[in-house]
């Protein structure tokens, strides 16, 4: 049917030599060889107002990564967005950018809600909600570890001239705590809170202004929280005849 899509993919990488790394507890798993063959299987189905998608591969070595999104349309103002993925510790694939917190799919399980909606007019708003844990250890976390990511914004723009958002963020990640030694609470969550407002201005066509205020907080396990300060102002002007700005 037209609303439903299979494909399969594969993937030989070859390389002259051997590819070697500085072995460490965290990397124990990842690729070290000069050949990786990756095989994957992924689809696309509509069913009326939800598009499901997702894919599914297997490494040479025999590591799975797999990750699954659910697209929803509840009413033209409201839209959902659901993904859950899990790629292995040992899960090896040197050109794989699909969703997640690492730069790399690798060692990481999650399930991650998103919603827009549009409350009112000029008003709109961003949400998600990301849970996720390591299985294995990372760089500087030394043991597995859950993690949060958590993001909300509201945007209000009445016309083409200026527009202003209002952004909360706050997002948890595991760090060895090097001042303790005891083996069983070595690692500690850093979280890290955003508080931003953001305002830009067109007075004329030529003439842009921004403006921006934003607090962030760090906390590390007990330790006292770091707070810091942004303010800044831009102001870009653009010449009609000439290419300057």
């Amino acid at each position: 049917k037209k609303n439903l899509h299979l494909g399969v993919t594969a993937v030989n990488t070859q390389y002259s030599l051997d590819f070697t790394r500085r072995l460490q507890p965290y990397n124990l798993f990842e690729f070290s060889s000069d050949r990786n063959f990756v095989m994957g299987f992924d689809y696309d189905y509509v069913f009326k107002n939800v598009n499901f998608f997702g894919e599914i591969s297997r490494s040479q070595n025999g590591g799975i990564g797999f990750i699954n999104t659910a697209l929803i349309e509840l009413d033209s103002r409201f839209k959902l967005a659901l993904v859950h993925r899990k790629y292995d510790k040992d899960y090896q694939s040197v050109y794989t950018r699909a969703f997640g917190d690492n730069a790399r799919n690798v060692n990481e399980e999650g399930f991650y809600i998103g919603v827009e909606f549009l409350p009112v007019k000029y008003v709109s708003v961003n949400a998600y909600f990301d849970n996720f844990k390591s299985n294995w250890l990372r760089f500087r976390a030394d043991a597995p570890f859950s993690m949060y990511d958590y993001f909300a914004q509201v945007n209000y723009r009445p016309s083409s001239r200026w527009d202003a958002y209002f952004r909360f963020r706050t997002r948890q990640r595991p760090r060895n705590n090097t001042e303790i030694t005891d083996r069983t609470s070595v690692v500690q969550g850093a979280v890290t809170t955003n508080y931003r407002f953001n305002i830009n201005y067109s007075p004329t066509k030529q003439l842009k202004l921004a403006n921006r205020y934003e607090v962030v907080n760090y906390k590390l396990g007990n330790n006292p929280t770091e707070i810091g300060y942004l303010l800044y102002q831009d102001a870009t002007y653009t010449f009609k005849k000439k290419p300057l700005s």
